[in-house]
């Protein structure tokens, strides 16, 4: 759990160039995140860069599977804490797909 992941939008043109700053991170969340999330088609946690259609993809997997929806065990308080954070994960990946973006992920 000390890895964390952090997340940038880029034009695809700029998919294989350094990446700005992240605009944001998942925290420590991500190790509870992947494991959510390892039905989804490409992997948003420990992924490294994703095509316009890969998080097109992805965005499309997130819409579709509410935070009610994923099988977790997870005690109240950490839920909480993973629950925002894959809210801020799925709103990233459909403003990213809206814009015809690819995304980096980084860990920091």
């Amino acid at each position: 759990m000390g890895v964390v992941n952090a997340y940038v939008s880029v034009p695809p043109d700029r998919l294989d160039a350094e990446p700005p700053e992240p605009v944001f991170d998942i925290d420590k969340a991500g190790d509870d995140l992947a494991d959510l999330l390892s039905d989804a088609p490409h992997d948003v946690i420990d992924g490294d860069r994703l095509t316009p259609a890969q998080v097109a993809a992805s965005a499309g997997f997130l819409a579709a599977t509410p935070w009610a929806s994923l099988d977790h065990d997870l005690p109240d308080d950490e839920a909480g804490y993973v629950r925002d954070h894959y809210e801020r994960l799925r709103a990233f990946f459909a403003e990213a797909a809206e814009a015809g973006h690819g995304v980096v992920i980084v860990q920091c």
